[in-house]
């Protein structure tokens, strides 16, 4: 027979396993997440990316605070219609001009993470305003 020591010993070592084992598990199921990007976002960037080769062709940066002009889907127009100036300035350089957040960041003296932030709000913005 073992002593209460020797017992102890056993079973805080495997109570040490135990935990390191778990929290292992944890980590591999943490990363094997994927972010979840509601579907009529996923949607209207796909709309917006549609509509950038027939804006590139007709479209100047002059044009820019007039894009819901450019716009073919009567429903993203209307959307787009509502939006600030500075929002459809930033709508322009990523789908039309197709820069980095960082490039845009740069031309309007924010950080990227800004510029990422409010264009999740624009896309968001004109999901409602389409789908509601």
């Amino acid at each position: 027979m073992k002593s209460e020591i020797e017992v102890t010993k056993i079973f805080i070592h495997y109570i040490r396993q135990s935990v390191m084992r778990k929290s292992f598990e944890l980590y591999r199921i943490d990363k094997k997440k994927v972010p979840v990007i509601p579907y009529e976002n996923f949607i209207i960037e796909n709309l917006l990316k549609a509509e950038s080769p027939q804006m590139l062709e007709k479209m100047s940066f002059n044009d820019v605070w007039q894009m819901e002009d450019f716009i073919e889907n009567d429903a993203l127009a209307l959307a787009v219609s509502e939006l600030l100036s500075r929002q459809k300035f930033i709508l322009y350089w990523k789908y039309v001009e197709d820069a980095s957040d960082a490039q845009i960041g740069e031309l309007l003296g924010i950080s990227q993470q800004t510029v990422n932030k409010q264009r999740n709000q624009i896309i968001t913005h004109l999901a409602q305003s389409i789908y509601n």
